[in-house]
C-alpha cells in the first residue's frame, strides 16, 4: 500500500485547498482524515462518473450494432426486393395454380368442395396423383391458394377433378346433373400462372384460364 500513498501524496496535499475552493462540494474534515476523506470522496465521484459514462457508451454501441439504417441505395434495393409487384415475391407466395369455384345458384362461393389434381403418365397411359396429397378443400372464399408447390420441368397435361356432388350433399341440394366437373388442360410454360375459375350450378358449370 506504500506506492499507493506515494501516488496519492500530491493529492494530499492540495485537499485542503480543493476543501477551501469548493466547500459546498465537498466533504468538510479536519487534519490528515480530512484530507483522506476528501480524497475518497472524489475518487469515488470520480469512479461513478466514468461507470455512468461507460454505461451510456456500451447502449450506445447496441443500440447503433441493432438499429441500422441502410443507405439509399441499399434501402430502395430492399424496397425492389420485397415489393409485391416484384414477380419473384408473388411467385414465392402463392402456388403455380390456383382456383376459385362460385355456386352460380345461390351467387356466392363454393365452400368445402373437394379438388383433386392429377397428371397424365403418358407411359402407362393412367392419371397419376400429382402429389400425395393431391385432394384439397375450397376455402371459406371458394379458393384454393396453396394447391401444389410448383410445376414439373417439363410440363404436361393436367385433370383438375371437382367433386361437385360432394358439395351438393352438404348443402342440400337433391337434384342436380353434374356429379363431379373434369377439367384437362395442358401446361407448356412452366414459369407462368395458371389460375382456373370454375362457376357451376346443378344443371350447368363453365370454366376458362383466369389471371
Amino acid at each position: 500500500m506504500y506506492w499507493l500513498h506515494y501516488i496519492l501524496r500530491p493529492v494530499y496535499r492540495n485537499a485542503a485547498q480543493m476543501r477551501e475552493s469548493t466547500p459546498l462540494l465537498l466533504p468538510q474534515h479536519g487534519g490528515d482524515r480530512g484530507c483522506r476523506l476528501t480524497v475518497l470522496y472524489v475518487t469515488i465521484m470520480a469512479l461513478i462518473g466514468l461507470l455512468v459514462f461507460s454505461s451510456a457508451f456500451t447502449v450506445f454501441l447496441l443500440f447503433r450494432a441493432t438499429v441500422r439504417i441502410p443507405s439509399s441505395s441499399n434501402l430502395n434495393h430492399f424496397i425492389k426486393s420485397t415489393s409485391p409487384n416484384d414477380p419473384r415475391f408473388e411467385r414465392s407466395d402463392r402456388s403455380p395454380i390456383t382456383v376459385h369455384v362460385l355456386d352460380a345458384s345461390i351467387g356466392q362461393p363454393a365452400r368445402g368442395v373437394p379438388i383433386e389434381l392429377t397428371l397424365w403418365d403418358p407411359i402407362r397411359s393412367v392419371w397419376m396423383p400429382y402429389q400425395l396429397n393431391s385432394t384439397v378443400l375450397t376455402n371459406q372464399d371458394g379458393r384454393v391458394n396453396d394447391l401444389i408447390v410448383s410445376l414439373p420441368e417439363q410440363g404436361g397435361l393436367f385433370k383438375m377433378t371437382f367433386r361437385t356432388e360432394a358439395y351438393f350433399k352438404a348443402v342440400g341440394v337433391t337434384q342436380y346433373f353434374y356429379p363431379f366437373v373434369e377439367v384437362v388442360f395442358r401446361i407448356v410454360d412452366t414459369t407462368s400462372h395458371y389460375h382456373i375459375p370454375l362457376l357451376f350450378s346443378p344443371f350447368s358449370y363453365s370454366t376458362y384460364r383466369g389471371s
